[in-house]
């Protein structure tokens, strides 16, 4: 919603978030949230700027500058840029979201990031329930999807409400697990 822009960066400064992923594009009538290089924008004592940006296949990265009481604080913004459209209740390319996972950059534990779709639980939810899987596989070598959309929908119970997200991330944690097993010869799919 276009009144909601000023709040969204102010959130954004006062949990010091480091990085923005934007699954879906809002609807032109929700308003920009994004600075270009043509726009900047000023909420009394708040700039905020973009500085650079780099197109990639699947989504472009936009480095972007907060100015707020005499300090700058740098935000980097990934907008998945592979046709999820609002209406769809999943992405055209599942490895998209998967590389787009791997490219975020989760320095610390305390490193919040902020994950924006259209509507807050739809693309938001697939995203984070893949990415939990991705990541349980890398670090145990085992997996419950089913667990993991549980864990989940406690926080939010919107999340993953569909037959189609589930194997969705039911085939990528399937995907994942395999791949674990690249390394080996003897293996095979």
């Amino acid at each position: 919603m276009k009144n909601t822009v000023e709040d969204f960066w102010r959130l954004i400064d006062q949990f010091n978030v480091k990085q923005i992923v934007v699954l879906t594009e809002p609807h032109i009538s929700d308003g920009d949230f994004l600075p270009t290089k043509q726009r900047r924008f000023t909420f009394g004592a708040m700039q905020v700027a973009l500085s650079d940006f780099q197109e990639d296949n699947y989504f472009r990265t936009l480095n972007i500058e907060l100015h707020y009481k005499r300090k700058c604080k740098k935000v980097r913004v990934m907008c998945a840029s592979f046709g999820w459209m609002p209406q769809q209740v999943a992405p055209p390319n599942l490895q998209a979201i998967v590389n787009l996972w791997g490219t975020l950059k989760i320095a610390h534990e305390e490193d919040s990031i902020t994950i924006v779709c259209h509507d807050g639980v739809t693309a938001s939810g697939l995203f984070l329930a893949m990415g939990f899987v991705i990541d349980k596989i890398k670090l145990e070598q085992k997996v419950d999807a089913g667990l993991a959309v549980r864990t989940l929908r406690k926080a939010r119970p919107a999340f993953v409400s569909s037959e189609i997200q589930f194997g969705l991330v039911h085939e990528a944690a399937l995907n994942n697990f395999l791949s674990s097993f690249d390394t080996y010869g003897n293996f095979k799919r």
